[in-house]
């Protein structure tokens, strides 16, 4: 590769000297690298393309990046040539791209005489001839006493002392101050204690009697600032200053945004909160945080966790947000997903969840993925001896599943956060059907997409069904079919699909002695929301039921009786709210209404649905039901949402009278996750708990 300088008209001195340059060494073949051709404009003087003894150019990234005349500080490649005819290595060819080709030439006093760029496309290959042309520029000389370097290019040789009359170590100009310690012109040579003020602090750099920045007057604080200028114009009095002196004296250089608001400064930490919004500049205290994250709450996504800030999905919700949470599908795993203690197939974190012993290998978790392994876990479990254990992933049934009948030590089936089983069948199909004592169905979803007849089916005593979310089903989401004691609890049930009819419900309670039915969310199913058929002390309280087809509550075949009815949110169904098909008798025992407040002599029930506030041909004008206030409101509740999918369904707003309208029978956690059994003074009517937990 070549470099070739040239013109179109020189005197024969230059024309010489670019015929060296084209040769470069000879008949040897040219080196590997960038071919560049340079030129002076044609408008530039003769004698000043006579002047030229050197020549450099370099590549950089940009035209734009460099100070023509000046030698760039960032170039990625250089070479030079010499009138002589000698020069530097070429210029390698670089990786493809957008680059600048920069080109200075200088006399022989060193001064720059002509100085161009040009932006060069440059393929893999280096390919083609890249052209500068340089115009002129009259540029400095070496000054008085150095000499020039062809060779570099650079001036060389002692210079004259520093002009400094005063004597504190700043010059008086001459030579632009080359030869003192800083080219700063003194202000006063005549005065060693008065020079220049570099760091704008206001106090003289030669107060001491030389020059130093750093020791420019008294400096009670050790800042480096003098007294004198280290100061925090601050007109508000809230800690950060408004700009006069860099703010060298407040306690923070940032400038203060309105400096007559005490209240409004700067938001430093980007939490979203003014750092001077509670009691002057703190970033850590600016605002409410309830979590005490350091995050206030306008800028925190959550913040009832203090583990969520920025980002806030928490499927499991442990509190972990997912880019904190180790495992996120799993409520118990919150950091530690490593420890093995027993060695087994699952970490201590997922047997915790499970509830297996993490220490003992032989206390299996049976983990499920699909719909034959799922069979295969519940007939190991109803031949094997003791408690077993099952957690399900996402999977689909297609053909049914066994019944659980483990006899010796019950069965607890759980699912992961964010999974889902989905029926779809070939034919009718019950997801559960429980047919032995003490087993436990929690927080599992279902999603009935074809031929789910029930969701569970309890034929035995002493089942529990909790937290679980059932959409879609042809006849009963939970059905209670001789079953003693079943607890039925905080369980969303929505999407039942057949009409009005006996033994058609979102829950049925049927030929039962003290099961308990507590906060459930029953709605939106075109049938009756829940059924009681011939029960015995079972306990109804704190279900929100609403927007069903049918009535909201519904006692239908056989009498039922000492039932506890009381804290119940019935609202918007399409027939009666309480319907007294068949007669009932109701606890009015302190064990039902001894912890409630002095005004309800019984219920806090509201009823307030399409058909009028109770109804059935056995039931005129209520008179089958408890004296006094067996309900006690009939106002609009102000759900936040009927969307099934949505965390706030059937939640009731902050404002509503429902919320802390209820009594508590200090048996039953109403609230969840959150701390306590209720959030408030008192618990919410219905079955969602406004404030922390289900409906924040």
């Amino acid at each position: 590769m070549n470099l070739i300088v040239q013109s179109r008209s020189l005197i024969p001195a230059l024309v010489a000297f670019l015929a060296s340059l084209a040769a470069g060494c000879g008949d040897a073949p040219p080196a590997e690298g960038l071919d560049i051709e340079i030129s002076f404009a044609s408008g530039v003087p003769r004698e000043t393309r006579d002047q030229a003894v050197r020549v450099e150019v370099y590549l950089v990234g940009s035209c734009d990046s460099v100070v023509m005349a000046e030698r760039p500080n960032d170039a990625i490649g250089s070479t030079f040539t010499l009138r002589s005819g000698s020069g530097g290595p070429p210029i390698a060819v670089p990786d493809p791209g957008q680059y600048g080709l920069y080109v200075r030439a200088q006399d022989s006093n060193c001064a720059v005489v002509g100085a161009g760029c040009n932006e060069v496309s440059i393929d893999a290959a280096g390919g083609g001839t890249f052209l500068v042309e340089l115009g002129a520029f009259s540029g400095e000389a070496c000054p008085a006493g150095q000499e020039c370097s062809i060779d570099t290019g650079e001036c060389t040789g002692l210079i004259d002392d520093c002009v400094d009359l005063d004597g504190d170590g700043l010059g008086d100009g001459t030579l632009g101050n080359a030869g003192c310690d800083n080219t700063t012109t003194d202000s006063n040579d005549a005065d060693g204690m008065r020079c220049a003020d570099t760091d704008g602090d206001t106090c003289d750099d030669c107060s001491t009697g030389s020059f130093d920045p750093l020791d420019d007057g008294a400096d009670g604080d050790g800042d480096g600032i003098c007294d004198l200028g280290d100061i925090c114009v601050d007109g508000d009095g809230d800690g950060l200053g408004n700009g006069t002196l860099g703010n060298a004296g407040c306690v923070n250089t940032t400038t203060d945004s309105n400096d007559d608001d005490g209240t409004l400064c700067a938001d430093t930490d980007g939490d979203g909160c003014d750092d001077c919004a509670v009691d002057g500049f703190d970033p850590w205290n600016d605002g409410t945080d309830s979590d005490g994250d350091g995050i206030c709450t306008l800028g925190d996504c959550d913040d009832d966790k203090p583990l969520c800030a920025s980002v806030c999905t928490d499927l499991d919700d442990d509190g972990y947000c997912i880019d904190t949470d180790c495992d996120d599908a799993v409520s118990s795993c919150g950091l530690d997903c490593v420890t093995n203690t027993d060695g087994d197939s699952h970490v201590d974190c997922f047997e915790t969840f499970c509830g297996t012993n993490p220490t003992d290998s032989g206390s299996e978790c049976l983990e499920v993925s699909n719909e034959a392994q799922y069979a295969t876990a519940i007939n190991t479990a109803n031949v094997h001896v003791g408690p077993d254990h099952i957690v399900l992933n996402d999977l689909t049934m297609t053909t049914g599943a066994p019944a659980i009948n483990d006899a010796t030590g019950g069965l607890t089936i759980r699912q992961v956060a964010g999974a889902t089983l989905t029926v779809n069948s070939g034919g009718n199909r019950l997801v559960f059907q429980i047919k032995s004592a003490n087993n436990l169905i929690d927080g599992v979803h279902v999603v009935n997409v074809l031929n789910a007849e029930d969701i569970v089916e309890i034929t035995a005593d002493d089942n529990t069904v909790q937290n679980c979310e059932f959409t879609g089903f042809k006849r009963r989401g939970i059905y209670v079919n001789g079953g003693n004691n079943a607890r039925l609890l905080h369980n969303v049930i929505t999407g039942g699909t057949e009409l009005q009819g006996s033994e058609k419900g979102a829950i049925i309670v049927k030929d039962s002695t003290g099961s308990v039915v507590v906060g459930n969310t029953v709605a939106l199913n075109a049938m009756d929301g829940v059924q009681i058929r011939k029960a015995i002390s079972p306990v109804i309280d704190h279900n929100t039921i609403a927007d069903n087809g049918g009535s909201g509550l519904e006692f239908y075949g056989d009498p039922s009786s000492n039932v506890c009815l009381r804290n119940n949110n019935v609202t918007g169904n399409g027939e009666f709210g309480y319907n007294g098909a068949k007669v009932v008798t109701f606890d009015t025992s302190s064990a039902c209404n001894g912890p409630l407040s002095p005004g309800p002599t019984y219920g806090n029930n509201g009823f307030d649905n399409s058909g009028g506030s109770c109804g059935g041909n056995e039931c005129l004008a209520c008179a089958c039901l408890p004296p006094g206030s067996f309900w006690e409101y009939s106002v609009d509740p102000l759900y936040r949402s009927t969307t099934v999918g949505d965390r706030d369904l059937y939640c009731v707003a902050p404002s509503s009278t429902l919320v802390d309208g209820g009594d508590d029978l200090l048996v039953y956690d109403l609230n969840g996750a959150a701390a306590g059994d209720f959030n408030g003074s008192g618990p919410d009517i219905g079955s969602r708990e406004d404030g922390l937990g289900d409906c924040n």
